[in-house]
C-alpha cells in the first residue's frame, strides 16, 4: 500500500500541472492616478506592473487611455518609431512559465466621424520588431459606441521571464480632433510549472527503487 501510495504521489507531481485560464493582467483604467495605471485582481503566481504611456498615449481624467492618433504617424509601425504607445509588462514566479491566451480590451473615440482607428500588439519577445498579431480596427470609433477587440497571444508559449507589452494605436487620417480611447484592457493566460527534467528522472527513479524493495 505504501509503494503504490508512494507511486501515485509522484504520478501527480510529475504530471504536466497546467492551471486553467487566469487573468495575468487586468486595467480597468479608472481614475485618478496612480491607482488609474495599476493592474487588479491578477494570478498570485505573475506580477503585472503598472502601465505606463509614451508620447501621444496618455490616462484620461474621464476614463481608460486616450491616444491623440492625430498626431501620430498614420501606421503602426510609424507609431511605435515615434514612441506613441501604452505598455506594461508581466513577469512570473520563480517556478512557473507562461502560456498566453489572449489580450482583450474596447475601443471608441472622441472627434466625430468618419474616420477609422486601427490598433495593434508588439511584445518584447522579438524586441517589438514585428506584431505580436493582426491589426484590429474600428470605423467610426467616436459614433458613441465601443469596440471589442480580442487578440490571440497563442504563440506566446513557456514564457518564463518577464513579457513586455505595447498596445499602438493610429488612424486614417490627420485631423487635429481625432482621439481614439481604450479601456477595460485584460491579459489572460495559462500558468504551469516550469518542468524540471533532473528531479523528474529522480523522481522515477526514487519510485523504480522502493518498487524493487517491496517485491524482494
Amino acid at each position: 500500500m505504501f509503494v503504490r501510495n508512494t507511486l501515485a504521489v509522484i504520478t501527480v507531481l510529475l504530471a504536466a500541472q497546467v492551471g486553467s485560464g487566469a487573468i495575468l493582467a487586468d486595467y480597468p483604467l479608472t481614475p485618478p492616478l496612480p491607482d488609474q495605471a495599476v493592474s487588479v485582481d491578477t494570478d498570485p503566481q505573475t506580477t503585472a506592473s503598472s502601465m505606463s504611456v509614451a508620447g501621444d498615449v496618455g490616462f484620461s481624467s474621464s476614463d481608460g487611455l486616450f491616444i491623440r492618433t492625430n498626431e501620430s504617424p498614420n501606421s503602426d509601425p510609424g507609431a511605435l518609431a515615434a514612441s506613441d504607445y501604452a505598455q506594461f509588462s508581466i513577469t512570473p514566479g520563480g517556478l512557473v512559465q507562461v502560456d498566453y491566451i489572449n489580450i482583450t480590451g474596447t475601443v471608441s473615440g472622441t472627434g466625430g466621424t468618419g474616420f477609422t482607428s486601427s490598433w495593434a500588439i508588439y511584445s518584447s519577445i522579438d524586441g517589438f520588431a514585428t506584431d505580436a498579431v493582426l491589426h484590429g480596427t474600428a470605423t467610426d470609433p467616436a459614433g458613441g459606441s465601443e469596440t471589442v477587440f480580442d487578440f490571440s497571444l497563442a504563440t506566446r508559449t513557456d514564457i518564463a521571464g518577464t513579457l513586455t507589452i505595447r498596445l499602438v494605436a493610429f488612424d486614417s487620417e490627420n485631423v487635429s480632433n481625432r482621439i481614439t480611447r481604450t479601456d477595460n484592457i485584460v491579459v489572460n493566460g495559462d500558468v504551469e510549472l516550469i518542468p524540471e527534467p533532473t528531479t523528474m528522472v529522480l523522481g522515477a527513479s526514487g519510485a523504480l527503487l522502493l518498487l524493487r524493495r517491496f517485491r524482494a
